[in-house]
């Protein structure tokens, strides 16, 4: 079995004393958490601010903390991560991220970002299509409290 890891964030900003997290509409039409590999000798850190710039068109953007890493096995229906029907095992760790009010983050249709929304925690776990992100929205719901 293979072993992928992938690092990512939960990307929040403040709008009219509210905060909001992002979510992006993903290759597979779902709401997930912006996310991607490790590139050769990135540090977890890295990947997880470079994937979400180049997910989200965002430029701004800091890490406030890590938050969690998340394990899952799958099977490559693709081939993307190993072979076509292979067995994987993938983790990714993810940070707790802001952007700047401000910052105009467009969705990047070259990564297969469909769209990104801006919701509250409540609603992400509405809508968020990877139950397995549920833990990660639970500790982010704690974080808020610190930073409002």
């Amino acid at each position: 079995m293979k072993k992928v890891i992938s690092a990512g964030g939960v990307v929040l900003r403040k709008n009219n004393n509210q905060v909001e997290i992002a979510l992006i509409k993903d290759p597979y039409g779902r709401f997930a958490l912006p996310k991607g590999h490790l590139e050769k000798e990135e540090t977890n850190e890295e990947a997880a601010i470079r994937e979400v710039k180049e997910e989200m068109g965002c430029e701004k953007v800091k890490i406030i903390k890590y938050l969690d890493k998340i394990e899952y096995f799958f099977k490559d229906p693709y081939g993307r991560d190993g072979k076509k029907g292979e067995l994987i095992k993938k983790e990714v760790y993810y940070y707790l991220m802001e952007v700047a009010p401000d910052e105009k983050c467009i969705p990047q249709k070259d990564e297969g970002i469909e769209e990104i929304v801006w919701v509250s925690t409540e609603e992400a776990i509405k809508i968020s299509d990877y139950k397995n992100n549920l833990p990660l929205f639970k500790k982010v719901i704690k974080e808020i409290k610190n930073i409002s």
